[in-house]
């Protein structure tokens, strides 16, 4: 962990001096300031949840419900970063115009194929964490059901029994 800690140090020192660089020469920090804000915060909670204090006091092994311990999360994680990925051409548009092109509208169509993917990848998550049923489970089962033997007479046509 500490070695994580480090790196995150170390990537934060860079991506100021690019950003204060960027700023002086273009007048803009666009998106490395947004890559800076996310390092900074990922960097405090890494360096908070390390404390002694604070490390002591949760147990990191323990589910977090009786669902499975990452569905629940895992499918809002995806869902938000499906929305900002697919909305995020628009945001960032005015920050990416070079001679009068916006080069962020180029990838709209891309961008909102990918953010509705993740999406629908967080909306099954959190279906599973609904019905119970863990994602591996439904993709055993899949994997069992196409592989299954079936009969000769069935295979013979080509059907399932």
């Amino acid at each position: 962990m500490c070695t994580a800690i480090g790196l995150m140090a170390f990537s934060l020192v860079i991506t100021f001096i690019r950003m204060r660089y960027s700023v002086m020469i273009r007048g803009s920090a666009a998106p490395t300031n947004v890559r800076f804000s996310i390092t900074m915060v990922t960097f405090l909670y890494m360096v908070i949840t390390q404390l002694p204090g604070i490390r002591d006091k949760v147990d990191w092994k323990r589910p977090l419900g009786r669902t499975g311990p990452h569905s629940t999360p895992g499918g809002l994680a995806l869902m938000v970063a499906g929305l900002f990925t697919a909305i995020s051409p628009w945001g960032v548009g005015w920050t990416h115009v070079f001679d009068g092109v916006n080069y962020a509208l180029l990838m709209a169509k891309p961008l909102a194929i990918t953010g509705g993917l993740l999406m629908l990848a967080g909306a099954g998550l959190l279906l599973s964490a609904r019905l119970g049923r863990p994602p591996g489970e439904w993709l055993a089962d899949g994997v069992r059901w196409r592989i299954a033997a079936r009969p000769p007479e069935t295979a013979a046509k080509g059907g399932r029994s």
